[in-house]
């Protein structure tokens, strides 16, 4: 998993079961962050970022320097 504390609101990750989608919602609880994603699908889904398996999708600026 990638370091969730460096997700935020508005970015693009994907996860092996869901697929790519874009995070909604960042609240911590107790020691722990749930992240709530939007996916592609249409499909909301609320994760806890300690046991969840989110990659950070590259935003399309970075791809084009690559």
């Amino acid at each position: 998993m990638s370091d969730v504390t460096k997700l935020r609101i508005g970015d693009r990750v994907n996860h092996k079961r869901y697929g790519e989608g874009t995070v909604t919602d960042m609240l911590p609880i107790r020691g722990d962050i749930v992240v709530t994603v939007v996916f592609d699908s249409g499909r909301t889904k609320k994760l806890c970022a300690s046991v969840t398996e989110l990659e950070e999708v590259p935003h399309e600026a970075e791809n084009e320097n690559e």
